[in-house]
């Protein structure tokens, strides 16, 4: 499973479960180029799209008509950011207490459907920026992802071997 799968198999149903919850709320990608909602809203970010897991990974040969190819299957994990954006304090908390309720139970069928599966969710925490001559209000959490990813490796068939002066072909 690449990043944008891992991405999209979390953000798509969180912003179908904004929509639901909170009509007109939704989450984006943090630090983009252009304007922002104007109401309340949430941001992701991936902070580290790659941190190596324990353990070792599997290797399998995987066998077809035309070649033979080596398949490894390893984990990682995967750290997003996650901030509720509101005018007031009261309103931002409640946001990211709703985002961080999916991440901790309401979404975890769509770790499950995804082979994903949540490692750790920080606490919520305040996040508030002063910009010019105001607070932007944010509360925000941090979450680590497990994924899996395969990769193949085509070693081919041996086609000639040499053993003591004799050479074996494929047949």
């Amino acid at each position: 499973m690449d990043i944008v799968q891992i991405r999209d198999a979390i953000i798509v149903p969180l912003n179908q479960f904004l929509s639901e919850e909170m009509p007109g709320v939704m989450i984006i990608e943090a630090d983009q180029n252009g304007d922002r909602p104007k109401g309340p809203h949430a941001t992701y970010k991936i902070t580290s799209p790659h941190i190596k897991d324990v353990g070792m990974p599997s290797e399998a040969v995987e066998e077809t008509d035309t070649t033979v190819y080596l398949r490894q299957d390893k984990t990682f994990k995967v750290a997003f950011s996650i901030n509720a954006y509101a005018v007031d304090i009261d309103e931002s908390i409640s946001l990211a207490t709703r985002l961080h309720e999916w991440f901790d139970f309401i979404g975890q069928e769509v770790f499950e459907d995804s082979d994903l599966a949540l490692v750790e969710i920080g606490n919520i925490e305040n996040r508030d920026a002063f910009i010019v001559d105001d607070y932007e209000r944010r509360n925000g959490f941090d979450v680590i992802i497990r994924a899996t990813k395969t990769v193949k490796l085509d070693v081919g068939y041996i086609e000639k071997v040499e053993i003591n002066d004799k050479i074996y072909t494929k047949e």
